[in-house]
């Protein structure tokens, strides 16, 4: 008897397919979601006020969760209004276990900081540190090299502690209703099962990221000041936002079965087989479709 949604160990090659298949998914309505997105940041900035941020830091994964069902609406083919980013924030049965996972992240994220500077952070200026706070990039060139890359090892860090705990258990908490212990166990430990194709979804990112990263760089050092200038740089940070979402919604359709999407991920049955929340095997998935049937997993969305 499974305990939780069952989820399946898919080949590495699947993570370079959910990127494709994101771009898929975006192209369906770009301009649509591209305007949800704008809204998405415009929420994102508010955590930098200093009596309400706090409150838009906790409601993070509830607004992660609203971009992803519209996402889903999406994929069934349906034009999912604006509103529905706070469709998750307005749903009784799910406010308080998102809000509480939002302060989870913030304290396992910042605890990491902290871990990794070690109280170096102290040792800033108070002038520099303000100048840091307040976005003024030209900041970091006075801090000490060592210092800085420590700093950054300590926010990567502090990333990905966050990213592994939220990454399946947003989903699972919004899609599958599950309580938070169990979603953020069984988030972790699909992570885990699965890192060869998270680890080839990472270097596939890398490799559209790195053009991306030029081409600010570039836009800033010729003319970011211009208003054409921050308008293409608004929309590259945008997409590769929107582009993230979508690969997050395409890996939880591809690992966790019976998600009702028009999509899905193509499975070539050479898997390294299914497991349920304990991560023990299981030869069928949630549908009761044998996974063992042959085909090619060229990465592409199908109907």
């Amino acid at each position: 008897m499974n305990k939780g949604p069952q989820f399946r160990i898919v080949p590495p090659r699947n993570g370079v397919a959910w990127l494709i298949n994101s771009f898929s998914l975006l192209r369906l309505q770009l301009a649509r979601l591209l305007f949800i997105s704008v809204v998405l940041q415009f929420m994102l900035t508010l955590t930098q006020l200093d009596l309400i941020g706090f409150l838009f830091v906790l409601a993070m994964p509830g607004l992660s969760a609203g971009m992803l069902e519209v996402l889903h609406r999406v994929s069934r083919g349906d034009r999912p209004a604006t509103w529905c980013l706070f469709v998750p924030l307005a749903s009784r049965t799910h406010t308080g276990r998102l809000l509480v996972l939002g302060g989870i992240i913030f304290i396992a994220g910042a605890a990491s900081i902290m871990l990794m500077l070690g109280g170096n952070e102290g040792t800033l200026a108070p002038d520099i540190l303000e100048r840091i706070e307040q976005g003024d990039a030209t900041a970091l060139q006075f801090i000490d090299p060592a210092l800085l890359q420590r700093m950054l090892l300590a926010l990567a860090l502090g990333v990905g502690v966050s990213a592994t705990l939220s990454y399946f258990s947003i989903p699972l908490i919004w899609f599958r209703d599950m309580p938070l212990g169990a979603a953020l166990k069984l988030g972790v430990t699909v992570l885990m099962a699965n890192w060869k194709p998270f680890m080839m979804l990472g270097l596939a990112l890398v490799a559209v990221g790195i053009p991306i990263v030029l081409v600010v760089g570039m836009l800033f050092s010729l003319g970011g000041g211009s208003f054409i200038a921050l308008g293409v740089v608004l929309i590259l940070l945008l997409g590769f936002q929107l582009m993230m979402f979508a690969t997050q919604y395409c890996s939880y359709i591809d690992i966790f079965p019976g998600v009702q999407a028009r999509f899905e991920v193509r499975d070539d049955g050479e898997g390294d087989g299914e497991g349920e929340s304990g991560g023990a095997k299981d030869g069928a998935d949630e549908d009761g479709a044998d996974d063992d049937s042959e085909g090619d997993d060229d990465g592409q969305l199908i109907a």
